[in-house]
Protein backbone atom coordinates (compact mmCIF):
# COMPACT_ATOMS: atom_id res chain seq x y z
CA UNK A 1 0.00 0.00 0.00
CA UNK A 2 2.86 2.34 0.80
CA UNK A 3 4.36 1.81 -2.63
CA UNK A 4 0.99 2.37 -4.28
CA UNK A 5 0.55 5.67 -2.43
CA UNK A 6 4.15 6.68 -3.14
CA UNK A 7 3.74 6.08 -6.86
CA UNK A 8 0.35 7.67 -7.37
CA UNK A 9 0.46 10.29 -4.60
CA UNK A 10 -2.91 9.23 -3.18
CA UNK A 11 -4.69 6.36 -1.48
CA UNK A 12 -6.96 4.32 -3.81
CA UNK A 13 -10.74 4.66 -3.52
CA UNK A 14 -11.36 0.96 -4.04
CA UNK A 15 -9.27 -2.22 -3.72
CA UNK A 16 -10.03 -5.62 -5.21
CA UNK A 17 -8.57 -8.32 -2.97
CA UNK A 18 -8.52 -12.10 -2.98
CA UNK A 19 -9.74 -14.25 -0.11
CA UNK A 20 -6.48 -14.09 1.85
CA UNK A 21 -6.59 -13.87 5.65
CA UNK A 22 -4.59 -10.65 5.66
CA UNK A 23 -7.43 -8.88 3.84
CA UNK A 24 -10.02 -9.76 6.47
CA UNK A 25 -8.04 -8.59 9.48
CA UNK A 26 -9.27 -5.80 11.73
CA UNK A 27 -6.12 -3.80 10.96
CA UNK A 28 -6.68 -3.91 7.22
CA UNK A 29 -10.35 -2.97 7.63
CA UNK A 30 -9.36 -0.10 9.89
CA UNK A 31 -6.79 1.18 7.40
CA UNK A 32 -9.39 1.20 4.64
CA UNK A 33 -11.93 2.92 6.86
CA UNK A 34 -9.41 5.60 7.87
CA UNK A 35 -8.83 6.52 4.23
CA UNK A 36 -12.47 5.98 3.17
CA UNK A 37 -11.53 3.18 0.81
CA UNK A 38 -13.85 0.31 -0.06
CA UNK A 39 -12.71 -3.23 -0.73
CA UNK A 40 -14.24 -5.85 -2.96
CA UNK A 41 -13.36 -9.51 -2.62
CA UNK A 42 -13.05 -11.41 -5.86
CA UNK A 43 -14.56 -14.89 -6.04
CA UNK A 44 -12.25 -17.72 -5.00
CA UNK A 45 -11.23 -20.28 -7.60
CA UNK A 46 -12.11 -18.02 -10.52
CA UNK A 47 -8.86 -17.09 -12.27
CA UNK A 48 -10.58 -14.86 -14.82
CA UNK A 49 -11.18 -12.30 -12.08
CA UNK A 50 -7.46 -12.11 -11.27
CA UNK A 51 -4.89 -9.66 -12.49
CA UNK A 52 -2.66 -10.18 -15.51
CA UNK A 53 0.28 -9.96 -13.10
CA UNK A 54 -0.94 -13.04 -11.25
CA UNK A 55 -0.79 -15.04 -14.46
CA UNK A 56 2.77 -13.84 -14.97
CA UNK A 57 3.70 -15.03 -11.47
CA UNK A 58 2.02 -18.37 -12.07
CA UNK A 59 3.86 -18.88 -15.35
CA UNK A 60 7.19 -17.86 -13.80
CA UNK A 61 6.62 -20.35 -10.99
CA UNK A 62 5.67 -23.33 -13.13
CA UNK A 63 8.15 -22.77 -15.94
CA UNK A 64 11.14 -21.51 -14.00
CA UNK A 65 11.04 -21.56 -10.19
CA UNK A 66 9.64 -25.09 -9.90
CA UNK A 67 12.44 -26.40 -12.14
CA UNK A 68 15.37 -24.90 -10.25
CA UNK A 69 17.88 -27.09 -8.47
CA UNK A 70 16.90 -27.17 -4.81
CA UNK A 71 13.19 -26.66 -5.51
CA UNK A 72 11.08 -27.85 -2.58
CA UNK A 73 8.05 -29.02 -4.62
CA UNK A 74 9.11 -32.64 -4.08
CA UNK A 75 8.69 -32.24 -0.31
CA UNK A 76 4.90 -32.14 -0.77
CA UNK A 77 5.11 -35.94 -0.94
CA UNK A 78 7.65 -36.82 1.74
CA UNK A 79 7.93 -40.43 0.54
CA UNK A 80 9.68 -39.22 -2.61
CA UNK A 81 12.39 -37.37 -0.67
CA UNK A 82 15.59 -39.33 -0.28
CA UNK A 83 19.06 -38.15 0.65
CA UNK A 84 20.03 -38.08 -3.03
CA UNK A 85 17.16 -35.76 -4.03
CA UNK A 86 16.75 -33.72 -0.85
CA UNK A 87 16.33 -30.09 -2.03
CA UNK A 88 18.36 -28.70 0.86
CA UNK A 89 21.44 -30.44 -0.52
CA UNK A 90 20.93 -29.07 -4.05
CA UNK A 91 19.98 -25.42 -3.46
CA UNK A 92 22.39 -23.16 -5.37
CA UNK A 93 20.40 -19.97 -5.99
CA UNK A 94 20.67 -16.89 -3.82
CA UNK A 95 17.90 -14.34 -3.84
CA UNK A 96 20.21 -11.84 -5.55
CA UNK A 97 21.21 -14.22 -8.35
CA UNK A 98 17.56 -15.22 -8.85
CA UNK A 99 16.56 -11.56 -9.13
CA UNK A 100 19.33 -10.84 -11.63
CA UNK A 101 18.39 -13.85 -13.75
CA UNK A 102 14.67 -12.98 -13.80
CA UNK A 103 15.46 -9.32 -14.56
CA UNK A 104 17.64 -10.42 -17.48
CA UNK A 105 14.95 -12.80 -18.82
CA UNK A 106 12.20 -10.18 -18.62
CA UNK A 107 14.42 -7.68 -20.38
CA UNK A 108 14.97 -10.19 -23.19
CA UNK A 109 11.20 -10.63 -23.56
CA UNK A 110 10.80 -6.90 -24.19
CA UNK A 111 13.38 -6.94 -27.02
Amino acid sequence: MRDCVRRSGRFPQCLVVDGGKEFSSIYFERLLAMYECTSKTRPGGKPRFGSVCERLFGTANTMFIHNLAGNTQITKNSRQVTTAVNPRRHAVWTLESLYQYLFHEVRNLKS
